[in-house]
C-alpha cells in the first residue's frame, strides 16, 4: 500500500495531492484538451464524460491502495491546473508523467511538479532510479527533463503504440538519487 503525502507535497506555488471526486469538474476539461489526449496517449478513447472522470479518480484511489501508482492532480491556488503521476515497478524504479491545462503551460509548473514528485519518490519511497519516456516530438517534455536534472539516455525503438495501431520511439530519460537539479 501506498500511502499519500501529508502533508500534500508543495513548494512555494504549487500543491500536489491525490485527487477527489470534488476535482472531476475543474479534471474534465484538462483531460479534453486534444493536446493533452495525444501526448498521454489517450486519444484512442472517446473524450472523457463526468462518469469516466469520476471513474477515473476511484482507478487513482485503487492505484494507491495496491501500490501501483501514486496520482496527483497539480493545484495553483486551489484550483486544478493538471496531473502528475508516478508509477512504481520492481528494483525501486518509478516512472514519472504529467499534464497541464493548455492556459498553465510555460510557467514553470511542471517543472516544480516533477522536482516535488523527484524528491517524494527519493526520500519517502526509497526509489533509486526514476524514468521518464517522451516522444521525441515533445520538445517542451524534453526541455522540462533536462532542467530537472534528467540524463538523457538515448532512444527506445518503437516502444510504445500510438492511437492508430503505429508504434513510436521514445527518449529514455533517468534522474538518480543526488541528480535532481
Amino acid at each position: 500500500m501506498l500511502i499519500p503525502p501529508d502533508p500534500p507535497l508543495q513548494d512555494d506555488v504549487i500543491l500536489l495531492r491525490p485527487p477527489e471526486p470534488e476535482d472531476a469538474a475543474a479534471l474534465l476539461p484538462v483531460r479534453s484538451e486534444e493536446d493533452t489526449r495525444r501526448w498521454m496517449l489517450w486519444d484512442d478513447e472517446p473524450p472523457p464524460d463526468d462518469d469516466e472522470i469520476l471513474a477515473n479518480i476511484e482507478r487513482a484511489r485503487q492505484s494507491w491502495a495496491e501500490g501501483t501508482w501514486a496520482v496527483f492532480v497539480i493545484t495553483l491556488e486551489g484550483e486544478v491546473v493538471g496531473g502528475a503521476n508516478l508509477g512504481f515497478y520492481g528494483h525501486d524504479i518509478a516512472e514519472g508523467s504529467y499534464f497541464l491545462t493548455r492556459a498553465a503551460r510555460g510557467k514553470g509548473y511542471a517543472t516544480r511538479a516533477l522536482r516535488l514528485l523527484a524528491r517524494w519518490a527519493f526520500e519517502e519511497n526509497g526509489i533509486e532510479r526514476l524514468e521518464l519516456r517522451v516522444d521525441p516530438r515533445n520538445e517542451a517534455s524534453i526541455r522540462l527533463a533536462e532542467r530537472v536534472g534528467f540524463t538523457r539516455e538515448g532512444i527506445e525503438r518503437a516502444s510504445r503504440r500510438a492511437t492508430d495501431g503505429s508504434r513510436f520511439d521514445s527518449v529514455v530519460f533517468s534522474l538518480l538519487p543526488g541528480e535532481l537539479a
